[in-house]
């Protein structure tokens, strides 16, 4: 597929239960961490970052584990603010869904968390 091709396409985005858990996690601990407000801003924030996708989603980096995952896995960083931590946004794109080419959210995880292991790849992409 050529790249004007994928930047013009509309992808369809998939919150899979996994990612679901893990933003309600974080922002549950942001929550106590900085108050209310802040977790609030956080989970509407990464919504809206996660809305982005919907346009020319390769253009986010392969994740460094990627060869423990059966199928290619990017990711796109994301902080609330510039000096802030980062969040690790993982997603799969699929160009054949019966709903059309889908971006499909796996994992959110906090950037300084350690790598991926084969062992947690495999729970990500089973909770599909």
């Amino acid at each position: 597929m050529s790249q004007n091709n994928d930047e013009s396409r509309r992808y369809a985005i998939r919150i899979q239960p996994r990612a679901e858990r893990d933003i309600e996690a974080h922002t549950v601990r942001m929550a106590e961490l900085a108050g209310p407000d802040t977790a609030r801003a956080w989970y509407e924030a990464i919504f809206d970052v996660v809305a982005t996708l919907a346009q020319n989603p390769r253009r986010y980096a392969i994740v460094r584990e990627n060869n423990r995952f059966r199928r290619e896995v990017r990711q796109l960083l994301y902080r609330r603010t510039p000096q802030g931590p980062a969040w690790r946004i993982l997603y799969t794109v699929d160009e054949g869904t019966e709903d059309g080419p889908t971006v499909h959210l796996l994992h959110v995880r906090h950037g300084a968390q350690r790598p991926i292991t084969q062992a947690e790849a495999r729970e990500i992409e089973a909770d599909r």
